[in-house]
């Protein structure tokens, strides 16, 4: 009979445990290119030739959400979970976009550009409940040498994906694929790469 409670007791203190573990108060985690996809050639190749004809500044993106370093929640059982992260996220974006920018044959470093990508972060966060939901938004303006707008507008990218509760790689992922897709959406706008001709 000893035994028995002995080892219910055991149980009882694992379990405590278990549930401590899945009832985290917060997450922070660095920001990381998860799960993209290998071919990130994502660019019509009408658009690019348009955007090949001329010496293109990629700037810095900017950052206007209210929060910086806010990137999720987890809104499981009603308890709201904040996820944060210590790393510069427009500067980690702006390094993802280069690389789409270089996958798809165009160089965005020119010193005398004529033409200038600016880009404002506006949304990059990820709501977990029973699925993650990321949900990015960028504002981006093409300018000419002299500042002159010649494109202006937002793109978004969504993404939804299961996952193990409350874990740093399934946010990583969906922050991936909402960024992926928000850059994808860039490369549907026609007007976007008409401004190059």
């Amino acid at each position: 009979m000893r035994i028995f409670f002995i080892s219910l007791a055991v149980f009882s203190f694992a379990a405590g445990l278990s549930g401590c573990r899945h009832r985290q108060d917060s997450l922070s985690m660095p920001l990381r290119w998860a799960d993209a996809p290998a071919d990130l050639r994502i660019f019509p190749a009408s658009g690019v030739e348009l955007m090949k004809q001329h010496a293109i500044s990629l700037q810095p993106f900017t950052d206007s959400r209210d929060a910086k370093d806010a990137v999720g929640v987890n809104v499981e059982d009603k308890n709201r979970s904040p996820v944060s992260t210590k790393d510069d996220v427009p500067a980690f974006l702006t390094g993802r976009f280069a690389e789409v920018l270089r996958a798809n044959g165009v160089e965005s470093g020119a010193a005398n550009a004529d033409r200038v990508i600016s880009v404002e972060v506006q949304r990059f966060f990820v709501t977990e409940s029973n699925l993650y939901e990321g949900d990015v938004a960028l504002c981006v303006t093409l300018s000419d040498a002299v500042g002159r707008v010649l494109w202006h507008g937002v793109v978004e990218g969504k993404s939804k994906r299961f996952g193990r509760s409350f874990a740093a790689e399934n946010y990583q992922e969906t922050l991936t694929s909402a960024s992926f897709e928000a850059f994808k959406s860039l490369g549907e706008k026609v007007d976007f790469f008409a401004s190059f001709k």
